[in-house]
């Protein structure tokens, strides 16, 4: 019947006839449209959409008849998606400073990261309002948005800081809005996302919002975190109730002023400790005897300008680091949540496995001994067979190696349950060496890769006990470094098939992967870094990670979920289960609410006898399921209260599912109060701005 469309590059048009008929149309028919319908009912585009030139946005008008009936009327809305794909990405903002918007400002995108607005890199200038569009080429924690220059249009100074904000906020939102605010509080949140690239833009600020003593407020969605132009809550007069949306927007607006204050602070206080320290020159100069023809110095504007610049990133960095406890690591440091994947194929489908882990002394103990393999999927890996993948270990890393690594890896696969190779069991040994080059694009194929001169070592060691040993040439890359396309941490990944396949033209290895073997399926990998810089998100250090696991005909599914926080404003929380793949058939989870210090009716409810359980059940096929959490919002000022959830499996549900987490923590944060713990320790924030000045 009809179609409306509009966008960034496109004025709002009409075809045809909508719910208002033909109004406005301006006699344009809806077979001009941009968009046709078959008569099988697929909607298709005529022709190739762009988001930055064209429509984005359509509003779809359809009758639906047998041609006995009353026709049904429907209405659909579609839009655009914008990506990379055809080499820009379009965002738009506001960039804000202080007590208003920042005008006048350069807004680029820094592609090589170095702070400084070089040709060819992508620009424009913020309006008075401090609104600006912008075309990107990449969209990476690598290559952000920054914004200097400019005027404060609230106090009417002119800006001297470089404010700042992760370019792929857009996609890893995946929100076609994609509404920027540069502020300080961004500015924040990206120095922190580069002491541990898996913190997302929605926790950075609001860990800055509790760390600064505020309360986060009703901050649900993704998309847009560090503040709005004041007119966005001028009408909260204080005098009828506000809701948790509208306080959340005014606590955004006083922390990014804070944060700003902070930077100026330290701004002035750098540049006034630059010219106490050229004016002691000068006097000692002057005072000098025998000394002729002097003059006293004095800082230059572009000087001046470049210290305050200096003085308030270390501002940043300093609030960074207090509010995320990491300093600067030169190495890989895993991301602080879920940072472990185990990834196994059954067939088309991919069972994904996230177990915890434990570090000690120096090694890296996962918690997979209870994983389950496909032995038909693993042996047809190391068989070689067409479209058959292995086993892989993914790592989130929160940061990246700043100087080369050279680190020889070692890789053990051992059909049994330890380290040490007893008689009858089988082992593959694979060693070569790794190249981390910082100089090269993250995610590139020579980042990490192993050099053209390092041979591959096998070893390998039979049932009776003896032992083999080749060299061979190597052929592609076994360990790499990726980043996902939506953006986040940067994953290392390990691929134990890719690895240990190298050891195949050596010997036999057709039944590797058996449960008939002196391990019963038990099998047991070891992988060594020697001379990597590995640490947890907590600073624990590790060169080796251990992985047992198992082998089976038939897997069963394991069941993870994680630790949830929930805010007392908010009242409900969700706690999701997921399965490493869909139910194999049905089964029932019991749940308890037990432990903490929170008390059951007056901070959480329970809807059952205490002394009982609730249960969750899967169908055959389905992946995840979800238990409520109700807490009370109450108005008594009190700490940070936790209870737990106790899972286990349900009677009659045994050997239907397996429990990779058994209990989990539910974290209630206070709505009344800043808490004990809130507030930035200003001694400690003095200290590491001096620090981050001193240094070159």
């Amino acid at each position: 019947m009809g179609v409306e469309a509009w966008g960034e590059g496109a004025n709002w048009t009409k075809w045809g006839e909508t719910e208002n008929g033909t109004e406005y149309n301006e006699g344009k028919v809806v077979g001009d449209a941009p968009l046709q319908l078959s008569s099988t009912g697929v909607l298709s585009p005529k022709e190739v959409l762009s988001y930055e030139a064209g429509y984005s946005t359509f509003q779809v008008y359809i009758s639906i008849t047998d041609g006995k009936s009353d026709p049904v009327y429907k209405q659909y809305y579609f839009s655009v998606k914008d990506t990379l794909d055809d080499g820009t990405l379009s965002v738009s903002g506001n960039a804000l400073l202080g007590s208003g918007n920042l005008g006048g400002a350069t807004v680029w995108q820094d592609l090589d990261n170095d702070g400084v607005k070089d040709a060819g890199e992508p620009s424009t200038t913020s309006s008075g309002e401090g609104y600006f569009v912008l075309e990107l080429t990449e969209s990476a924690t690598d290559s952000p948005i920054l914004a200097s220059g400019g005027v404060d249009m609230g106090s009417g100074l002119a800006n001297n800081a470089v404010l700042k904000i992760n370019s792929n906020l857009k996609l890893e939102s995946d929100r076609n809005w994609g509404e920027y605010a540069i502020s300080p509080l961004s500015t924040v949140s990206l120095t922190m996302q580069n002491l541990d690239r898996s913190i997302s833009d929605k926790k950075a600020a609001l860990d800055v919002y509790k760390a600064l003593g505020f309360e986060p407020g009703w901050h649900e969605g993704d998309g847009n975190y560090y503040g709005s132009s004041f007119w966005n809550f001028q009408s909260m007069t204080g005098n009828t109730a506000s809701g948790d949306w509208e306080v959340n927007q005014l606590n955004v607006y006083i922390v990014s002023n804070l944060v700003n204050l902070i930077g100026q602070v330290a701004a002035q206080g750098g540049l006034q400790i630059a010219q106490d320290v050229l004016d002691d020159v000068n006097a000692k100069i002057a005072a000098t005897a025998n000394v002729g023809g002097t003059s006293s110095q004095s800082l230059s504007a572009a000087q001046q300008s470049t210290i305050l610049q200096a003085a308030y990133n270390a501002a940043m960095e300093a609030v960074a680091e207090l509010v995320t406890g990491l300093t600067s690591f030169d190495g890989f440091r895993l991301g602080s949540e879920n940072p472990v994947t185990i990834t196994d194929t059954e067939g088309s489908t991919a069972v994904v496995h996230t177990p915890g882990f434990s570090v000690t002394g120096g090694v890296m103990t996962l918690d997979s001994g209870d994983i389950q393999v496909n032995q038909a999927g693993m042996q047809a890996a190391l068989d070689l067979d067409s479209g058959a993948t292995g086993l892989k270990i993914e790592v989130e890393v929160g940061t990246l190696p700043s100087t080369g690594q050279t680190i020889q890896f070692t890789g053990k696969l051992i059909d049994g349950t330890d380290s040490t190779i007893d008689t009858g069991e089988r082992a593959i040994e694979v060693r070569f060496d790794v190249t981390v080059d910082p100089t090269k694009t993250v995610g590139a194929s020579d980042y990490v890769f192993v050099p053209a001169s390092s041979d591959i070592t096998i070893i390998y060691t039979g049932e009776d006990g003896t032992v083999t040993s080749t060299t061979v040439t190597h052929s592609g890359n076994m360990v790499n470094i990726s980043v996902p396309t939506a953006g986040g941490a940067p994953v290392f990944t390990v691929d134990l098939l890719e690895v240990f396949s190298k050891g195949i033209p050596q010997t036999d290895l057709s039944t590797y992967f058996t449960t008939e073997t002196a391990s019963n399926g038990d099998y047991y990998s070891e992988l060594t870094f020697t001379g990597a810089s590995l640490s947890t998100s907590e600073g624990e250090s590790f060169t080796k990670v251990i992985a047992p696991f198992k082998i089976a005909a038939s897997t069963t599914p394991v069941a993870y979920t994680n630790d949830v926080t929930i805010s007392e404003s908010r009242g409900w929380g969700q706690l999701t289960v997921t399965l490493s793949k869909p139910a194999t058939e049905n089964f029932s989870l019991n749940y308890r609410f037990t432990g903490g210090d929170a008390e059951q009716g007056t901070d959480y409810f329970w809807w059952s006898e205490q002394s009982g359980y609730r249960q969750i059940s899967f169908i055959t096929g389905q992946k995840t399921a979800v238990i409520n959490l109700d807490v009370r919002d109450d108005s008594e000022a009190e700490s940070t209260e936790t209870f737990n959830v106790e899972l286990s499996v349900a009677p009659g549900s045994e050997d239907k599912i397996i429990l990779g987490t058994e209990i989990v923590s539910v974290t209630i944060e206070d709505n009344d109060s800043a808490g004990a713990s809130a507030g930035l320790d200003s001694d400690a924030l003095v200290a590491k701005v001096l620090s981050k000045l001193e240094s070159p």
